[in-house]
């Protein structure tokens, strides 16, 4: 009877482990649909968005669901591949300092560079000063969307920096 018990323990056991990994590729295979659906392209179009995210999943602690995510974010800004592809791995390293999700920072980092009409080779700068304004004053992850997302396309338009509209808005 021992034996048996064992045996069906082991077997439960074996049932949730791919029950999981198989919930894990569905979540991919979802958010890789979703991401075709915004973008107009195929799956066969996307291989180095999702290439690129099974390899982010196993430097970094998100997983690859999770960078399509960002990726599908960036994407409804009007974001192409290769800007995609350039943004994603600074964008991670936001997210991770800040512990929110990727979607979020694919947002307010996106949102930032359209805003101030900014070049996708600037992120990295962008991400440096975001991260400082949260370090050195009092603006919050939140107070930097809310605020930015309004301030920004009119600081553009006045011909204020995004240094000194962040710098205005840590004041």
């Amino acid at each position: 009877l021992g034996g048996a018990l064992g045996l069906t323990a082991g077997l439960a056991g074996m049932v949730r482990v791919l029950s999981g990994a198989f919930n894990i590729i569905k979540r991919f295979d979802q958010a890789v649909a979703n991401l075709s659906a915004v973008t107009g392209k195929t799956k066969a179009e996307l291989k180095g968005l999702t290439d690129s995210a099974r390899a982010l999943e196993l430097q970094t602690k998100f997983t690859a669901s999770e960078v399509i995510s960002l990726q599908l974010e960036l994407a409804k800004l009007g974001f192409a591949t290769d800007d995609i592809l350039a943004m994603q791995e600074d964008s991670l390293k936001l997210a991770q300092a800040w512990n929110i999700d990727l979607a979020r920072t694919a947002t307010l980092v996106g949102g930032t560079i359209r805003g101030f009409g900014l070049d996708v080779k600037e992120t990295e700068k962008v991400l440096n000063l975001l991260a400082k304004a949260t370090t050195i004053s009092s603006l919050s992850v939140e107070k930097l969307e809310t605020s930015l997302g309004i301030v920004a396309p009119v600081a553009r338009g006045a011909g204020v920096s995004i240094e000194e509209t962040v710098a205005l808005l840590g004041t």
